[in-house]
C-alpha cells in the first residue's frame, strides 16, 4: 500500500509570496483599524474638549449672575457652615437658600459671631 504524495512530503505547504501577500494585507488591515481609533479618538476628545468649554462658559456665567444678586460672600470671606446646615442648604432652590443663608447669618450675629 502506497501512501499518497502529500502524505510523505507533508501538507501542502503556502508559497514564501503567498505567505508575504497574506502578511502585507494582514499589515494593511492593522494600520486601517489604527487610523479608525485614531479618528475616533480625535472625536471624542474634541466632543470632550467642547463639553468642558460649555461648562466652564456656564460656570462662569452662574459665577458672574451670583456676584451680580450679591450670594457671594463679601470681601472674600468664607463663611463656614455646620454639616447639618451644608445638608439644608443643597436640598434647597436658590431662592429658599439666599433666605435660609440670611436666617443663619442673623443667628450667628445673635450669638456673637459664633457657630
Amino acid at each position: 500500500m502506497r501512501f499518497p504524495r502529500w502524505f510523505r512530503t507533508g501538507f501542502p505547504q503556502e508559497t514564501d509570496k503567498e505567505k508575504y501577500l497574506k502578511l502585507w494585507e494582514r499589515v494593511e488591515t492593522v494600520e486601517r483599524e489604527m487610523k479608525n481609533v485614531r479618528l475616533d479618538w480625535e472625536n471624542a476628545y474634541d466632543r470632550l474638549h467642547t463639553m468642558m468649554a460649555r461648562t466652564a462658559k456656564r460656570a462662569a456665567k452662574m459665577h458672574d449672575q451670583a456676584e451680580d444678586e450679591g450670594l457671594l460672600a463679601p470681601g472674600g470671606e468664607k463663611i463656614v457652615y455646620s454639616p447639618q446646615d451644608q445638608i439644608i442648604l443643597n436640598r434647597l432652590g436658590p431662592a429658599q437658600r439666599r433666605i435660609q443663608e440670611q436666617l443663619l447669618a442673623k443667628r450667628r450675629a445673635a450669638n456673637g459671631g459664633g457657630g
